[in-house]
């Protein structure tokens, strides 16, 4: 699964990316059981375990429900649901039937189900079948009982029942409206598939499931695989009947219902999958580029893992107001504004991210789908493993997109998220839904990812392939845990890297290396290295970690370039630069930025790097630098002004990666500019972008370049907003307003920058109509845009409006939540914002989706004081725990506070001395 290329524990990054699409976080309501009142069950979930009975006695009463995890009483061997599902009406009706195998003795049989009515039950003992009694097992479990002890052996459970079909949430079974028609999709990872079907909703569990959907006559019914059968019905209706499926766990079963147009994309692969790509009704020609870009992908990743696609179909699904996408084997689904674009409204970053995307969910099909972890704290094995080859994939299909530095960038995010003391590990044990909730971030998929290529790169990339097809070879269609891929990684390397490995998935941190060039007498010059925990300046956590890292030089060796490598076991190494006749003028210590470390360099290490290495580094070596130079301003060893004082230095560079590499180190947070120095700070962003930002300009030439394409909204949105450019706001605003006018005013790549510059300075009467247009428009995307602009705007008095619009029902939770984290992380209203949050918390909990609920404890990170992270503390801390996921959020939220305060008091003297040049 991937959450819009940003993970929920890291939700500073999530609001201000993912609103920019109009996706949504939230929770659900509590959760239910029931059954029929023709079968009451008083029943409290919270009594005490029976008595086991003996042989042939009744069943012992109130028994207990299983915790986070269903027991190993019994196991299933396959399913047979048969759902009814008509996308207009708000519930569905169900019918399961599960052969399962009982392993021991026992008088209740548990299985995971919420929210779902169940009218009648039967077990079926060899030719024997029983009406089961019905336990209420709380949240998560129904119990299903018969009047006799059920002893080892095969059993059959057949069960009728009722849930629901939400409009807000996407979790379970839930419906979408786009323009006039209403449609059924489905999301059950990590545990909603309970909310569809009663099941055996844990990872471990991998076993077939044969699907029949009862749908109206009109309507298209998809499923993981091929339709076997279909039949007319009364009513209007038909019955489509599904091929079964290979084993699956519960989680990856998919379901879609309503009046879709079907995009075929031709065959790929090695056994010719067919590829389809399924739109809401009147979408299809937004299919373009997703129909031109999946089949080279699959081919890509088939050849890496010298085995094909392991399924029969491959249907791509767009989801309106869906957060991300998900690997479903044969139906993947991906947010609509993801998948799709009309070919006069695409953008690079819109086909980029969907090719990423793409990659990501294919790659599943091996990582994940085909060999399941057993358990959630496992999770890395297919997140991490994913990301990882989604990179490696897109690299090989588009070099030209430089994905090698994308690599470097993302190991950057996942090591700012690491710096935290409340960081997680990779391998985290899963001991409630709060946890699993908290695997699914930046963690897990970025830090794993980049693990992983720091061991390729060590162990060689075409060992390390040969491990990963070892792996999956031996678990296909079964599951495996760590201890399976480090073992199969053994057998092809020197065996120490196991326990290297472990070192970095079962503890939290980046290592930090300080490094010494030694060069003295006659001796070979040497680079003496010691590590602990890289720690942002104020943080609380501890330092004195040690990793087994993998660490590899590159430096200066006359007319050539040195390399020289080893496996840094103590807190303290040397490493002998063999290579070096001389002492090298330069010295990179981590080559290709394949490790996973941050580095200080002392003495004018830093400075002989980027001043005499000339074109021996790649731009990637170079965004890594740079990224070490911001996580050193971040720690207190490199000052803000001297960062600032690099900014001259690197930002006429032409390569985009690197320009708008300069641009963070460039920023500086509002709370550093007390008065006057806000306007020093806007001179100096004009003097070092402005020309540049205005040569690029806010039109878009035929045949250009993609770099000018993907830089110049970076460089607009730096030097209108913090360079306060008034030719470039008064050119954004005139844009914009056209733009209400006729949507091909403004460029698709601007859209967003020109919406965001006009809104921060716009007044009631533009507010008002981008108001009507949200209100009057039946297309998604459009409304989303709408209200992205909407979002953008400063005045307190059009804040307060908007604010006053998300706690009405005016628009869907999912689409206006933008309206809240918009002012949010605007300095000037986040009081207003927070306050707004405090008042409504349970009605933002009751009406938002579950998945990315704990983004409200993350609120608190919007502030930068200690009072105000106290004061956040106080009035979150009561209520976040009924969000799931959400203490984690909120004291990563409070640490980011606390840890800004300690930055601004450290560092502001400083800033206000370089500013005062501009």
């Amino acid at each position: 699964m991937q959450r819009s290329s940003a993970t929920r524990s890291t939700f500073a990054s999530l609001a201000c990316a993912v609103w920019a699409l109009g996706c949504s976080s939230g929770v659900s309501t509590q959760a239910r059981h029931s059954v029929t009142p023709a079968q009451p069950v008083p029943v409290a979930p919270t009594a005490t375990t029976a008595p086991t009975a003996a042989p042939g006695q009744p069943v012992a009463a109130k028994p207990r429900p299983p915790g986070l995890r269903l027991n190993d009483t019994a196991r299933p061997l396959g399913y047979q649901i048969d759902l009814t599902l008509l996308p207009q009406k708000e519930d569905f009706r169900g019918e399961v039937e599960i052969e399962l195998e009982v392993l021991e003795a026992t008088e209740v049989l548990w299985l995971n189900a919420t929210e779902l009515a169940i009218d009648r039950a039967h077990i079926l003992i060899g030719d024997r079948q029983v009406t089961a009694r019905v336990i209420e097992g709380g949240e998560d479990h129904v119990g299903f009982a018969i009047d006799r002890r059920m002893e080892p052996g095969p059993v059959t459970l057949r069960a009728s029942y009722r849930g629901v079909l939400p409009s807000h949430e996407e979790g379970g079974l839930f419906r979408r409206k786009e323009g006039d028609f209403w449609y059924i999709y489905s999301q059950f990872e990590p545990f909603d598939a309970r909310r569809a079907f009663p099941s055996f909703d844990d990872p471990r569990f991998k076993v077939p499931y044969q699907v029949t959907l009862r749908v109206d006559k009109d309507h298209h019914a998809l499923t993981n695989t091929p339709v076997e059968s279909k039949s007319e019905l009364p009513d209007g209706m038909k019955a489509v009947r599904f091929k079964p499926t290979q084993p699956l766990p519960s989680y990856l079963v998919a379901i879609a219902v309503g009046p879709f147009d079907i995009v075929d994309a031709g065959t790929a692969g090695r056994k010719n999958t067919p590829i389809r790509i399924i739109t809401p009704r009147g979408k299809a020609a937004g299919a373009k580029f997703a129909r031109q870009a999946t089949g080279p992908i699959l081919a890509i990743l088939e050849d890496y893992f010298d085995r094909p696609y392991p399924y029969e179909k491959l249907d791509q699904i767009a989801v309106p107001s869906f957060l991300g996408a998900m690997e479903n084997p044969g139906l993947v689904t991906y947010h609509q504004e993801l998948l799709l674009s009309e070919p006069d409204e695409d953008t690079l970053w819109r086909q980029r991210g969907f090719a990423g995307t793409c990659a990501h969910e294919l790659a599943h099909m091996w990582f994940g789908d085909l060999v399941t972890m057993k358990w959630w704290d496992d999770l890395w094995l297919n997140e991490a493993f994913a990301t990882w080859m989604a990179a490696k994939t897109i690299h090989r299909w588009k070099p030209e997109w430089e994905k090698d530095v994308d690599m470097v960038k993302s190991a950057g995010w996942a090591m700012s998220s690491d710096s935290l003391a409340t960081a997680r590990k990779i391998r985290q044990p899963i001991a409630s839904k709060h946890d699993i909730d908290n695997a699914f971030d930046n963690i897990t998929y970025g830090k794993g990812a980049a693990v992983l290529r720091m061991f390729e790169s060590w162990i060689g990339e075409e060992k390390f392939r040969q491990g990963i097809n070892s792996y999956i070879a031996k678990h296909a269609l079964g599951n495996a845990e760590a201890g399976d891929f480090l073992a199969a990684l053994g057998e092809v390397s020197d065996g120490k890297v196991t326990e290297a490995f472990t070192t970095f998935i079962d503890q939290p941190g980046v290592p930090l290396l300080r490094t010494e060039l030694q060069c003295s007498g006659g001796a070979r010059p040497r680079l003496s290295l010691s590590q602990e925990r890289y720690l942002p300046a104020g943080s609380t956590g501890d330092r004195t970690k040690t990793w087994q890292i993998p660490v590899c030089v590159e430096y200066d060796a006359g007319t050539s370039t040195g390399r020289s490598c080893t496996l840094m076991t103590t807190a303290r190494a040397e490493i002998e630069l063999e290579a070096a006749t001389r002492c090298p003028r330069w010295v990179l210590p981590n080559s290709d930025m394949a490790g996973y470390y941050h580095v200080e360099y002392s003495g004018d290490m830093l400075s002989q790097l980027l001043d005499k290495s000339g074109n021996k580094l790649t731009v990637a070596e170079r965004i890594g630098i740079i990224s070490d130079m911001d996580a050193m301003t971040e720690a207190g060893t490199l000052s803000r002004s001297e960062a600032l004082a690099w900014v001259p230095r690197l930002h006429k560079s032409r390569n985009r990666h690197i320009a708008a590499s300069t641009v963070n180190l460039a920023k500086v947070p509002k709370e550093y500019l007390p008065g006057e120095l806000e306007a020093n700070y806007a001179r100096f962003v004009r003097k070092m972008y402005s020309r540049r930002a205005h040569q690029l300009g806010w039109q878009v030439g035929k045949n250009e370049a993609d770099s000018t394409r993907l830089l110049r909204p970076r460089l607009l949105l730096l030097v209108a907003q913090k360079g306060q450019d008034t030719k470039l706001i008064a050119q954004a605003d005139t844009l914009v307003r056209r733009w209400l006018d006729d949507r091909k005013a403004i460029h698709p790549d601007l859209v967003y920058a020109a919406l965001s510059v006009a809104g921060k300075r716009g007044d009631l009467e533009l507010w008002q109509r981008f108001y009507q247009q949200a209100r009057t428009t039946t297309d998604s995307k459009e409304r989303r845009r709408l209200l992205y602009g909407m979002s953008r705007f400063e005045d307190p008095a059009i804040v307060k409006k908007n604010l006053a619009l998300l706690a009405s029902d005016e628009f869907k939770l999912l689409d206006s939540s933008v309206l809240m984290w918009g002012a949010l992380w605007n300095h000037k209203t986040r009081g207003m914002a927070f306050e707004f949050i405090v008042k409504n918390f349970d009605s933002l909990v009751a009406r938002a989706p579950r998945f990315a609920a704990s983004g409200l404890g993350y609120t608190a990170a919007a502030f930068c004081s200690v009072d105000e992270a106290k004061r956040a503390e106080e009035l979150l801390r009561p209520r976040i725990d009924k969000v799931q996921g959400g203490p984690r959020a909120l004291d990563q939220g409070l640490e980011q506070a606390r840890l800004c305060a300690a930055r601004k008091d450290r560092e502001m003297a400083s800033v206000a001395e370089f500013l005062k040049k501009y």
